[in-house]
């Protein structure tokens, strides 16, 4: 894990909660949230992560595990009760393995329903999640996966300016 990458993310977030955060009332049925976002893709170094990749990620020392990758997408969240949403987010990722000889893009589809617990009341809440994950590889490694997807997470500021951190 690269602690420097970790600290700025969550400096970042703190900074957003301090500056951004506004007075806003609960979310309230019908709702709507759009946001963007970074992430940081760690990818399996073992092969166990996607079954066609296991010529390329053995674990070994050799040069062919994807190295891990930054990318950005975004989200859509719909309020479908006090405090619970249901989410969408689509990122993409470009990566390419560790002797540059295989270039891959990873096109990561989400779908899960969200508990957003409130811990100071319109200011900050702790999410918790689960759902539906849809992994497209493509370019050099044609692959698709589909799989159950869990997530943890801390919303900080207000209706119109918002942090989130989330897992």
């Amino acid at each position: 894990m690269n602690n420097r990458l970790v600290k700025w993310v969550f400096a970042g977030a703190a900074l957003a909660a301090l500056v951004g955060a506004t007075s806003a009332s609960a979310q309230d049925p019908g709702d709507v949230e759009l946001g963007g976002f970074g992430l940081w893709e760690w990818f399996d170094k073992d092969g166990a992560r996607v079954d066609g990749f296991a010529p390329l990620a053995d674990g070994d020392d050799d040069g062919r595990d994807l190295e891990d990758a930054f990318g950005g997408g975004g989200r859509l969240g719909v309020f479908v009760a006090p405090n619970v949403s249901i989410e969408g987010q689509l990122s993409y990722v470009k990566a390419e393995n560790e002797a540059g000889t295989v270039d891959v893009s990873l096109l990561p589809f989400v779908a899960r329903l969200i508990y957003h617990a409130p811990i100071q009341q319109d200011q900050v809440s702790f999410l918790i999640g689960a759902g539906w994950i849809h992994n497209r590889f493509s370019d050099d490694i044609e692959v698709d996966e589909d799989g159950f997807n869990t997530m943890i997470g801390l919303r900080m500021g207000g209706r119109v300016v918002q942090a989130r951190v989330d897992f």
